[in-house]
């Protein structure tokens, strides 16, 4: 026990805690903004995409009885489509959103198919329902849109709409935020799932505009387009498209799924986010604090028993600065997943910018402090030389 407490309170741990600590204190103000690999409700980086699978695989899910997905995937006729919209309207849904677009009249070939009987189904349903449509040429020097892609009833009929693209749809990242809203040129536009929110009233989606996706707790009734009842639409959000295509799917931290899953996990997600509370700076501080102090407890110790043994083995990995290597990564795990835990089990967001940033400081505070006794020690012989561990004995 001795020992122990020996080790906590010990001289070099002191100094060293003491030191990087006022430095990142110095530095902090002048250090870009670590939410990239921070595991904050926007995070987006390949740990958090691990742990929400974690979370996905051992949560219990439960269906979301207030969100239906009509999948009509084999419905290929507009007639059909036009009846389809019909029918789900007379069953008196909350709201009901369509995930196909209609970019273009049809070809009167084969078997005719009358967009007249479309257009008179899209005014009947108008509304309570709204329709996507397709962002184009985004910028990121103004981090905006620039032209649409609407359906071609648009023209004739007033219709709401809400986008359904996602920025990074088609590359290797996954999709573990979602944007309410997005910018198409000097005008803000909603998404397909906020502008339902919005028409329903439930929701101001003008509050957060990043909104973090639960995959993990849920999931949701699937009916044919076919074969559906006056309860599974009542009061009921519905969604509308193909739930089984291949042609529409995203890239999520649980694989791929279907463009119209995504726009259902997102509208759980948004009628059901939790309040996050931001900590304060003492809190953060004190967080940094702690994990320095711990870290340098750490380094303290694994050089005090490299020397105690002074073997082949136990010198190369001292000399090679092996230990503090893997510290580093072991640390900035922990760091990462505490924050994680905590942002996911009680909704509390601490920033982990300053225990990052007093990471690589305390690592190399631990260094240039070891040398500088080292060194010191050999010119001078005070008393405080010669508690410590990196006292050099002459």
């Amino acid at each position: 026990m001795k020992k122990i407490i020996n080790n906590i309170l010990n001289i070099d741990v002191i100094i060293i805690t003491v030191i990087a600590f006022v430095f990142m204190r110095f530095i902090s103000a002048f250090m870009p903004s670590f939410s990239a690999i921070t595991p904050s409700a926007q995070n987006k980086g390949a740990f958090s995409d691990v742990l929400s699978k974690i979370d996905y695989y051992s949560t219990s899910k439960d269906t979301a009885f207030n969100i239906v997905l009509v999948d009509m995937t084999d419905l290929y006729s507009r007639k059909d489509i036009a009846k389809l919209l019909l029918d789900l309207d007379s069953c008196r849904p909350k709201m009901v959103g369509v995930d196909l677009s209609f970019f273009h009249h049809k070809d009167e070939s084969g078997t005719i198919e009358d967009d007249s009987i479309l257009i008179q189904a899209v005014k009947s349903t108008a509304p309570k329902t709204v329709f996507v449509y397709e962002l184009q040429d985004y910028s990121s020097n103004d981090n905006a849109f620039h032209s649409s892609r609407h359906s071609f009833f648009v023209d004739s009929v007033e219709v709401n709409e809400g986008f359904s693209n996602i920025k990074n749809n088609f590359d290797q990242k996954a999709v573990s935020v979602y944007k309410a809203s997005e910018k198409l040129k000097d005008q803000k536009v909603y998404s397909l799932t906020a502008e339902m929110l919005k028409l329903s009233g439930m929701l101001d989606v003008d509050e957060d505009n990043d909104i973090p996706i639960d995959f993990a707790s849920t999931t949701f009734k699937i009916v044919d387009a076919r074969d559906f009842t006056l309860s599974d639409i009542q009061d009921n959000f519905v969604l509308v498209g193909a739930a089984r295509s291949n042609d529409d799917v995203v890239n999520t931290p649980m694989g791929a799924i279907s463009g119209l899953l995504l726009h259902a996990y997102t509208l759980h997600s948004m009628l059901n986010k939790p309040k996050v509370h931001v900590v304060g700076n003492f809190v953060n501080y004190l967080f940094g604090l702690i994990m320095c102090y711990l870290l340098a407890i750490i380094l303290v110790w694994s050089d005090k028993a490299l020397d105690r043994k002074p073997t082949a083995t136990n010198v190369f990995i001292k000399q090679s600065r092996l230990l503090p290597q893997i510290f580093s990564v072991l640390w900035l795990i922990l760091i990462m997943l505490f924050s994680y835990v905590i942002l996911r089990s009680y909704n509390y967001y601490i920033n982990g910018l300053y225990a990052i940033a007093i990471l690589a400081i305390t690592i190399e505070t631990k260094i240039l402090y070891s040398a500088s006794i080292a060194s010191l020690s050999m010119k001078r012989d005070l008393k405080f030389f010669k508690h410590s561990i990196y006292h050099s004995k002459k």
